[in-house]
């Protein structure tokens, strides 16, 4: 099902938990860049919590540190990422 899922998206969202269930064996950034070249993706947008959030293409990588905020409750967090950059 997530191959062809893949097969079928131009973005892919995942967080760093998601991605290491995806595939074990290369590092996160390799991991992003395979899965651009592999299935044709205009982008991966990896979230990291606390850590920050990675844009791949494949023109290069960008990173944003998140910013230091008193998290309450982190359900949803990733889907107010997303409905974010969908609204950009």
């Amino acid at each position: 099902m997530v191959h062809d899922s893949l097969c079928r998206s131009n973005i892919l969202k995942t967080n760093d938990e998601e991605l290491t269930v995806v595939s074990r064996m290369f590092g996160i950034q390799a991991q992003c860049r395979d899965l651009l070249e592999k299935y044709g993706l205009r982008t991966v947008i990896l979230t990291c919590g606390a850590v920050g959030s990675h844009v791949f293409t494949p023109d290069g990588m960008s990173y944003v540190a998140t910013p230091h905020v008193e998290v309450a409750d982190g359900v949803g967090a990733g889907d107010s990422f997303t409905a974010q950059i969908r609204k950009e």
